[in-house]
């Protein structure tokens, strides 16, 4: 479960977080552990920077993966539930204009481990796709992630004339 970071004028102290529930009794859930990155060189005052958004599966391998607003993506083992662990990050390079990235949202594909080399596969068939289709909600068209995919779109297809 995370602790969404809802404001855009503040840095939090402490930012949003991850929580990590014992729910053996369903009714009764009890907290065993948080989970919290760094804001060292991530956050900026201004920009949000704690937990948003999980991807709502956890693997066979008990790792969660986690937008992290100006975090990035983290990739965090909760196979010890006491003592969460991080394994793994991609922090993406900010929008042109920005300071800091602001990473909304998690997309899982299977085939390919989360980090630079997804980013890279994500580039490329964004880059080869005929078209591209956004699927927009209410929060995404203010995706900073989801303009700058966008944006390669746009330049790709205006290399091929529209």
């Amino acid at each position: 479960m995370t602790d969404e970071d809802v404001t855009d004028d503040v840095l939090e102290d402490p930012p949003a977080f991850m929580w990590v529930l014992d729910i053996t009794n369903e009714a009764r859930p009890v907290p065993v552990a948080t989970y919290q990155v760094d804001p060292e060189g991530l956050a900026r005052p201004g920009r949000r920077f704690g937990a948003h958004q999980p991807w709502e599966h956890i693997r066979d391998d008990c790792i969660v993966f986690l937008a992290w607003f100006g975090g990035g993506v983290r990739a965090v083992d909760i196979s010890n539930p006491y003592a969460p662990r991080e394994v793994g990050y991609y922090v993406p390079p900010p929008a042109t204009g920005r300071d800091v990235p602001q990473t909304n949202d998690v997309f899982v594909d299977r085939h390919l481990g989360i980090g630079v080399e997804w980013a890279k596969e994500l580039d490329r068939r964004i880059r080869q796709a005929d078209a591209v289709i956004p699927l927009l909600s209410a929060a995404s068209v203010q995706s900073e992630m989801l303009a700058g995919e966008l944006q390669i779109a746009d330049d790709e297809a205006q290399k091929r004339h529209g």
